[in-house]
């Protein structure tokens, strides 16, 4: 009856669009990512315009795709108003409810890194902080633990990680809140992505 495709970019190459019915959850927008680096840019001025042409066409390709999906997904107003469709609901990434207090955070506990692992921008992210930042933190307490939770992870990253001093790889876990009410301090040492802002409120 109906087709729902996961983030426009994977949804256009399937042609969920060019079916009667369909929803795209589009999640981030290729060419919001691509401005931001062009942003980032500054005087590099050959390189900047060749990512102009090269954002003008990715809009392009966007706006002929959403102009054909039933429905849009977005997950918040503003990429509503970026996405330019009339017909394009915002779906939260988190459903927000009054849970219960977790309490203050304990001073003893680990530094806490969660997120899927399967994903590389995680597994780049944590693989930075453990070369960069973990044996500063490690020079001045050496009782310090890092615990990462997440699934996916493949099993020589894994059998590396757990060789570095005080980290725990816990892998997939049932319950987050247990994870968050036992942590001194939660991490996000992303440095690239569209989950920053999830992670954040999480």
């Amino acid at each position: 009856d109906i087709v729902i495709g996961r983030y426009l970019s994977p949804s256009s190459r399937a042609g969920v669009h060019l079916l009667c019915r369909s929803i795209i959850d589009v999640d981030d927008l290729d060419s919001q990512k691509i401005s931001r680096w062009i942003e980032r840019l500054g005087f590099r001025a050959l390189a900047n315009l060749a990512g102009a042409t090269y954002l003008r066409r990715v809009e392009r390709i966007e706006r002929g795709v959403i102009k054909r999906a039933t429905r849009v997904w977005v997950s918040a107003p503003e990429d509503q108003a970026a996405v330019g469709a009339n017909d394009a609901d915002v779906v939260p990434n988190i459903p927000f409810f009054e849970g219960e207090a977790l309490g203050p955070s304990p001073v003893a506990g680990p530094i806490l890194f969660v997120g899927s692992l399967d994903y590389r921008i995680n597994v780049d992210a944590v693989s930075r902080f453990l070369d960069i930042i973990w044996p500063r933190l490690l020079s001045r307490n050496n009782r310090v633990q890092l615990r990462i939770v997440g699934g996916g992870l493949d099993e020589r990253t894994r059998d590396a990680w757990t060789r570095v001093n005080g980290v725990e790889v816990a892998g997939f876990v049932q319950d987050l809140r247990e994870e968050y009410r036992g942590a001194s301090i939660s991490i996000i040492p992303i440095w690239e992505g569209g989950g920053t802002k999830i992670k954040l409120l999480e």
